[in-house]
């Protein structure tokens, strides 16, 4: 799926779905996700871990 499907199915505007698809990105809502899972027919799974300490 290219960003201009995801704009159409998700009904946002293209910068939002460039800044998603942004490696740096890393703010997604929980709503984001779940309308991006839905559009891939896909679960979000959400894990707490213990952080690693260096």
């Amino acid at each position: 799926m290219n960003s201009a499907q995801m704009v159409h199915k998700l009904g946002v505007t293209p910068p939002v779905v460039s800044r998603w698809l942004s490696p740096e990105y890393h703010a997604y809502g929980m709503d984001a996700l779940r309308r991006m899972a839905e559009m891939l027919d896909m679960d979000v799974e959400v894990r707490l871990m213990p952080r690693r300490v260096d």
